[in-house]
């Protein structure tokens, strides 16, 4: 249990890092690409690990499995001494001030600049309905709307990953356009879940339910790229993995009580409320990209600049 939790701790230095690092590798106007590739290639190893992984389990074992994984871990980090950080960082005191100036930075940044302020608000909300696809909530509307086996909670998994896999497909292709138009990409792809979501709740079949999920898919992923590219461009590069831990912890804050919220609402009023639930939120979200969509141009906005 502590070691699940040390390989927890440690994982989540992996995102901010990373999604930091593409605003230094690539130039501003490649930086949706860049996005959508390692979107891509994010799915595809998502889709591979799921199968061949319990195919292995069944043939050679957890042992060797779990030898295998910690083989592609070392590999991952050796990868890294390859990669040319073309960038110069300036060393930051480590007084107590800083440190807590350090701490606070990202939360502060993210509420005094309206666009980040926004699209945080947005992925709070989102994220809050994303818990509807916890393995526990879906595997009771598989069973209790879809009349279905619990390995149609596998097909509806399936199902989504590959809509993302063809939503950064789709985002590569629209670079250009989501690159100029990052806050209506914003705006239409909620708007997308959000109806979907409605769709899927009120829907009992379940063949039109994976159609729904693998198309849901889609837009999920052009926003969550979409507003990966919006921190990227707002954000100085030497100050980003700042604010990308920041708002890290309040969507996994968020996430948190969402399950447990969410969880609740099915046991006393159903599963269907849960997903009903779920789409008025992507719908507020929604609203919020439509409401500072008049306000704010993307590329006037100033970006944040390191003050420590």
């Amino acid at each position: 249990m502590i070691l699940v939790f040390v390989i927890s701790f440690i994982d989540g230095w992996t995102r901010p890092c990373r999604n930091s690092l593409v605003s230094r590798l690539v130039s501003s106007n490649q930086i949706v690409k860049a996005n959508s590739l390692l979107s891509s290639i994010n799915q595809i190893v998502q889709i591979l690990g799921w199968s061949l992984g319990g195919i292995l389990i069944v043939y050679i074992g957890e042992i060797y499995v779990l030898l295998i994984t910690i083989c592609l871990f070392a590999l991952s980090t050796i990868s890294l001494f390859f990669i040319k950080d073309p960038t110069n960082d300036t060393t930051v005191n480590q007084d107590a001030e800083s440190k807590w100036k350090r701490f606070s930075f990202g939360w502060i940044n993210i509420w005094n600049n309206k666009i980040l302020r926004v699209a945080t608000l947005m992925d709070l909300f989102e994220t809050f309905a994303g818990s509807i696809w916890i393995g526990a909530i879906i595997l009771v509307f598989v069973k209790k709307v879809l009349y279905k086996g619990e390995e149609w909670w596998g097909f509806i998994n399936a199902s989504n990953i590959t809509g993302m896999l063809i939503g950064s497909v789709v985002a590569w292709f629209l670079a250009r356009w989501i690159n100029k138009k990052l806050i209506v990409s914003l705006f239409l792809s909620s708007l997308s879940v959000c109806i979907l979501t409605f769709i899927f709740a009120l829907n009992n079949n379940p063949w039109i339910s994976l159609g729904i999920v693998l198309l849901m898919g889609i837009p999920y992923q052009l926003r969550d790229i979409s507003q990966q590219t919006i921190f990227q461009k707002n954000v100085e590069y030497s100050i980003l993995p700042i604010v990308f831990s920041a708002h890290g912890i309040l969507i996994y804050m968020v996430f948190g009580l969402s399950v447990l919220i969410m969880g609740l609402l099915s046991d006393l009023f159903g599963v269907k409320t849960v997903y009903l639930t779920a789409g008025t939120l992507y719908g507020i979200s929604a609203l919020l990209t439509a409401l500072v969509k008049s306000k704010v141009n993307i590329e006037d906005n100033i970006k944040i600049k390191s003050t420590l």
